[in-house]
């Protein structure tokens, strides 16, 4: 019913709450509101800023008591705590 560019080469999501978790190959984080009329993005942050390295998330986000952890392909894992 609608379509969202987010002008990226690879996302993961998942959903939770009547909203979208994406994560951004580049490490962007976006938290959206989806609904079958409209895709409305509530935050979007950069989660983790690797030195001298591409950061290369491909796995998924996960939610688990009010924390959504974002893994890279290094190994490196950043908590974000969503729960306020």
């Amino acid at each position: 019913m609608w379509e969202e560019d987010l002008e990226t080469t690879s996302i993961t999501l998942m959903a939770a709450d009547g909203r979208l978790i994406i994560l951004e190959e580049d490490g962007t984080l976006r938290i959206a509101e989806a609904t079958p009329a409209s895709y409305k993005e509530i935050s979007s942050g950069v989660v983790h800023k690797g030195e001298n390295k591409y950061p290369k998330f491909f796995t998924p986000p996960v939610l688990c008591n009010g924390k959504i952890y974002c893994r890279n392909f290094y190994g490196d894992l950043v908590s974000i705590d969503v729960s306020k």
